[in-house]
């Protein structure tokens, strides 16, 4: 049997749980919910959903599935921006991660989310028309939704 820190995996699983403890957190804020309504709803202590957050513990498969129920989310949007390489070293965009975190863009997001799909799509075109330029290929991400 390979360990895991031999076969180079390691480093890889720890950042895809960091990943997956950190879109656990970034979507109960975009809820406006606490860990505590999370936790009664898992039927777990709060400071579990802590420990879920900060990745002191690991996320089951099974609680995650859980989670994505609570949270209303598909299981796979605490995977989003893991990629595996050929060489399965999972990389995640720092940047967008660091701007995930801010107060401020959970803010607006929560905000975002509260309005008429029509005024959400205009708001999605000024906000696009108003950015600079980037040479960076758009993602659907980017598009509002037509809920």
């Amino acid at each position: 049997m390979v360990s895991l820190e031999a076969s180079g995996s390691f480093s890889t699983i720890e950042q895809i749980d960091h990943r997956i403890s950190m879109r656990l957190r970034q979507r109960r804020l975009l809820l406006g919910v606490t860990q505590s309504v999370v936790a009664c709803a898992l039927g777990v202590s709060f400071q579990q959903i802590q420990k879920y957050e900060t990745g002191a513990n690991r996320i089951s498969s099974s609680r995650l599935y859980e989670l994505s129920l609570i949270l209303d989310v598909p299981i796979t949007y605490f995977y989003r921006q893991v990629r595996v390489s050929k060489n399965t070293r999972a990389r995640v965009n720092d940047d967008t991660m660091r701007l995930m975190r801010r107060a401020e863009t959970l803010s607006l997001v929560r905000h975002y989310y509260l309005l008429e799909p029509e005024v959400r799509r205009s708001v999605a075109s000024m906000c696009r028309s108003l950015a600079p330029q980037s040479n960076e290929k758009q993602e659907d991400a980017t598009k509002p939704d037509k809920t």
